[in-house]
């Protein structure tokens, strides 16, 4: 295909890269849409210079006042008017680089999606790019990461079959992490980087700045683009490289980029006009001109018409002159440049040698060089005709002609008064390159060609017209001669009684297997051969071969046709895994006329592209993983963060311990009706703090580090229940104080007396304003505090929680509410998750009384309790278990 595609050197010699960008115009053309990549440089170097390797913060960089944004941004003003001209559809994706290539793919954050291009999009793509003004902190230069990164970028476009470019702006040599010789060899080995792009089929433009007082070495570059300097790849090349050593050249640069065919462009003097002949069979003329050096302030670009009358180009206007309708947008900065577009008004002449040249440049700068480019006609394109008509697709027979018109945007047949003519070559995938005119003339619009070079058939491959027009002389000056514009399609030649093929087979595969349909004309008989597969010239990195198999496999089972029948065989293309990539080559197809006779196999060439899909299962298993983890990792970060921060403070303090007695009424500390906090006694009870626990006593005291609440206040709390804090606080029954216990008191349940009760006081040492501050807090709230612990004492006993880790476990359930006993009274619930018992055990001592229900996780533990209830872990009256043997109950593991 990439041979098919190339410029044969018998028929015309370009400069390098032109005829690459000749291609693209040829294939948008042929397919109407087309996929760009601006790909930017992020290294240091452009705003620093760096010389072998070391960077030099004192001396500005190639592009350190970031012209290499304006200059991509009218990139994206060429695109449009590209795609005004062609009826094209544009997808535009920028990208940079450095040591990796960065897009929307690989950091959605920070790098633009796939935009299709229109006016409203544009500035949404210029806004992607005024972001690479500060984007310069990237060390490495590295092509082979960028080209590989774009490579695979190109197959997330959305795009249906479209033409394909990257442009890449950089102002440095190849530099990598892993050393230039590995980046060199990734690069440019057979099957490498640069042949995978140029075997799909994607148009590789290069644009370099170079300091002047620091020239960068772009030979390797131009070898992977141009296929000049360095050799890179074994593939022929599909590019060109464009240089500049300044702002003007750098605009210039992105211009030249996009020119396709059909232009009259060059570079002259500041001083020196760019002339332009048209004559009256031209509609429609764009133009540009940039100053690519300096003209001083009052430079201008004027546009002169054979008269003599002209126009002065500034900011932005429309205007007439002679016979045209100009309109034109001009700026000063940061470069000197004019785009305009010149139209015929209807029944005027414009016949003549025009001129553009910039006026007001300062005397020194005369010698200053302008970039100029005409495209005239840029619509203008060649339309291949099956037969006498319009059929779809180019499918001839060996005795018809070849018609081909030479047509405007809307299909109207475009005569010329000038010169135009064709050189038409096919590149057969079995009889080779066959050159069917040279210099054939077209000027009237239409040409018929016959097909008699054709020899042997099927020929099935791709047809090249090479169009230069040549606009009629003024008498006095010769015509402009264009660039030539070239135009491909698929066309395939069989005889009249054998089956007709498609030009080509064009395939997207998402699965390893993936289901083709291919389109044929009769009469005849059509069929896959056993064990066929795609014969690749290019494939994806690490894919062996595709395998393609029908039902339809010999010419005994083949797809059977009549004369004129439509139809499609099906085939189905398989592989044994799947990478992103492109495929080209050919596919076999046999074929045979209606008795079976004349059988022959035709190569169909074949472009497929692959793409890895996301596994709907594992990636709705990886999704809930990652929101998992999303969550998860910073609750986790936060808990551990609240595990070490949860700790006691290391100030000192004692402790003062006194019963606790409340007679009539009236509560009593050791005694006495106030409490005495003796600063003699807090200084010998000095307590022992590592941060999680300490001891008062026999009072244990622990920094609770887990709640579920990670942003909740850490708390310590006492081991003993019941107990309850001076604030009133309890965590299941257990006092709760604030990790900054000094001076904090708490009432618990005496361990040795479970009727008894004993104030805890944690006082600071030294004591300060000798304690007045807790004597204060323990009269004001003690009183209500000890009522409320004398009647948990009343309850049964709850055993302490063990602690694992400093974390008390939750409660099984609300305790009982029977006497404090083991037991509890006749008729009475257990404690437990609901009205019946929970880890404790039922009855007086280890059995419950008659009809009363056992603790547990039994129906005693979620039921009532009573006659026929049920018991839990505890026993019942006639044994335990997780049942009862109560009357009327059922035991469980007991009786």
């Amino acid at each position: 295909m990439v041979g098919a595609l190339a410029a044969p050197a018998a028929l015309a010699q370009d400069v390098p890269g032109s005829g690459s960008l000749n291609r693209v115009g040829a294939c948008i053309a042929d397919r109407g849409a087309l996929d760009v990549i601006i790909m930017i440089d992020e290294t240091e170097s452009l705003v620093h210079e760096a010389r072998d390797g070391a960077v030099n913060p004192d001396v500005p960089g190639a592009d350190a006042e970031g012209h290499r944004v304006p200059a991509a941004q009218s990139f994206i003003d060429e695109l449009v008017a590209k795609q005004r001209d062609d009826n094209l559809e544009t997808r535009v994706r920028v990208a940079g680089f450095g040591q990796e290539y960065k897009s929307g793919a690989t950091d959605p954050d920070n790098y633009g999606d796939w935009l299709v291009l229109d006016q409203d999009s544009a500035g949404e793509a210029k806004d992607l790019i005024a972001a690479f003004a500060d984007r310069t902190d990237e060390q490495y230069t590295n092509y082979a990461s960028a080209l590989e990164g774009a490579y695979q970028d190109f197959s997330r476009s959305g795009a249906e079959d479209p033409c394909r470019m990257v442009v890449t702006f950089t102002d440095g040599a190849l530099t990598a992490a892993e050393g230039a010789d590995a980046a060199e060899a990734a690069l440019c080995t057979p099957g490498g980087v640069t042949d995978r792009l140029r075997g799909a089929n994607i148009t590789n433009i290069g644009i370099g700045l170079s300091a002047p007082h620091n020239p960068s070495d772009f030979s390797l570059f131009q070898g992977i683009t141009e296929g000049t300097g360095s050799a890179c790849g074994d593939l022929p090349p599909n590019g060109a490289f464009f240089t500049a050593d300044n702002v003007g050249g750098l605009f210039a640069a992105f211009r030249e980029a996009l020119a396709t065919g059909g232009e009259a462009s060059g570079e002259t003097r500041a001083g020196d006009p760019f002339h332009f002949v048209l004559d009256d069979s031209i509609s429609t003329v764009r133009f540009t001109a940039i100053a690519k050096d300096d003209l001083g302030p009052d430079a201008h670009l004027v546009l002169t018409a054979p008269d003599g009358e002209s126009i002065p180009l500034r900011d932005t206007g429309s205007g007439e002159l002679h016979s045209g309708e100009v309109t034109w947008a001009a700026t000063t900065d940061p470069v000197q440049k004019a785009d305009g577009t010149l139209a015929l008004t209807d029944g005027g002449s414009w016949a003549g040698t025009w001129a553009l040249q910039f006026q007001g440049f300062d005397e020194s700068a005369a010698d200053g060089r302008v970039f100029n480019s005409v495209e005239i006609q840029p619509d203008l394109q060649v339309e291949f005709v099956s037969g006498d008509d319009s059929a779809e697709g180019l499918n001839l027979r060996d005795d018809d002609s070849l018609y081909l018109r030479l047509v405007d945007r809307d299909g109207n047949v475009r005569p010329l008064e000038g010169e135009g003519v064709v050189d038409l070559m096919f590149s057969g995938t079995a009889a080779g390159d066959i050159v069917l005119a040279e210099s054939a003339d077209i000027s009237r619009g239409e040409l018929r060609v016959p097909l008699d070079a054709i020899g042997q058939f099927p020929a099935l491959g791709s047809l090249q017209a090479r169009t230069t027009v040549t606009t009629r002389g003024d008498g006095v000056n010769p015509g402009t001669r264009l660039s030539p514009i070239l135009n491909t399609t698929q066309m395939t030649v069989t005889q009249r009684d054998m089956p007709q093929l498609p030009g080509d087979i064009r395939f997207r595969a998402e699965a390893e297997t993936v289901a083709v349909d291919v389109p044929v004309t009769g009469p005849g008989r059509v069929w896959i051969p056993a064990d066929s597969h795609i014969n690749a010239a290019t494939i994806p990195d690490g894919l062996s071969d595709i395998a393609v198999a029908s039902a339809h496999d010999s010419v005994d089972n083949a797809l059977v046709l009549e004369r004129d029948e439509h139809a499609v065989l099906p085939i189905e293309l398989s592989t044994t895994e799947l990478r992103d990539g492109f495929v080209t080559g050919t596919l076999p197809v046999a074929m045979a006329n209606l008795e079976g006779a004349n059988e022959t196999v035709a190569d169909v060439p074949t472009e497929g592209e692959l793409s890895v899909p996301i596994d709907k299962a594992t990636f709705a298993i990886a999704f809930v993983i990652a929101l998992a983890l999303a969550l998860f990792i910073p609750l986790l970060f936060l808990y551990a963060v609240r595990y070490h921060t949860a700790r006691i403070p290391k100030d000192n303090m004692g402790y003062v311990r006194m019963p606790v007695t409340i007679d009539d009424g009236l509560i009593r500390f050791a005694g006495q009706t106030r409490p005495e906090i003796d600063p003699t006694v807090v200084g010998q009870q000095q307590i022992h703090n590592n941060g999680k626990s300490f001891n008062a006593d026999v009072y244990s005291v622990k920094v609770r580090s887990f709640q579920l609440n990670p942003f909740a206040e850490p708390v310590a709390v006492v081991q003993q229940a019941p107990s309850i804090s001076g604030e009133g606080k309890q965590l299941k029954g257990h006092a709760k104080l604030p990790t900054a216990v000094q001076d904090t008191w708490f009432l618990a349940a005496d361990p040795t007396d479970p009727t008894a009760m004993d104030l805890v006081v944690l006082a600071r040492h030294p004591l300060e304003n000798g304690g007045k501050n807790l004597v204060d807090s323990i009269m004001h709230k003690a009183p209500d505090l000890a009522e409320e612990l004398s009647r948990q004492l009343e309850k049964p006993a709850e055993a302490t929680p063990p602690s694992v880790g400093g974390v008390i476990p939750a409660d099984s359930g609300p305790r009982a509410t029977g006497p404090a006993t083991d037991g509890f009274a006749p008729g009475t619930s257990a404690g437990g998750f609901g009205s019946g018992g929970g880890f404790g055990s039922g009855g007086s001592g280890d059995g419950a009384a008659p009809g009363a229900s056992g603790g547990g996780f039994g129906s005693g533990g979620f039921g009532s309790g009573g006659t026929g209830g049920s018991g839990g872990f505890g026993s019942g009256s006639s044994g335990g278990g997780f049942g009862s043997g109560n009357p009327g109950g059922s035991g469980g593991f007991g009786s």
